[in-house]
């Protein structure tokens, strides 16, 4: 049997695209300063999600944590006074999230490993 979208799902995804679309319009600014550091964030924490997604039962929660790691990482170890070159903004924004994605996602497979042994 295919698997097929639910109604209560189908309605959750509808009201959250409503909810952010929303959001997009009231507050035009943070929404581009946000998805602008997505653009940064999110490709780094998919590359490492999938090197390190065969090592967990969960890879869904790992996912999750691996992006939320990114955006903590982003915030709390990016530099404060940017480069020139754009070599060195690309690799001052990408670091830090990768230290934050592998610190989460290592947190989270380390957790996996602890509780199968209890």
């Amino acid at each position: 049997m295919p698997r097929t979208f639910s109604l209560p799902r189908l309605l959750l995804l509808v009201t959250l695209f409503c909810v952010i679309c929303a959001l997009a319009v009231a507050f035009p600014y943070p929404v581009i300063g946000l998805a602008l550091i997505a653009a940064f964030v999110l490709p780094v924490a998919a590359v490492l999600w999938l090197g390190i997604r065969r090592l967990s039962q969960r890879p869904r929660l790992l996912a999750c944590n691996v992006v939320v790691g990114g955006f903590i990482g982003f915030i709390l170890f990016s530099p404060y006074e940017w480069q020139e070159s754009i070599l060195s903004e690309i690799l001052a924004t990408g670091l830090p999230a990768a230290i934050g994605a592998v610190l989460f996602g290592g947190l989270t497979l380390l957790d996996e490993r602890i509780r199968r042994r209890s």
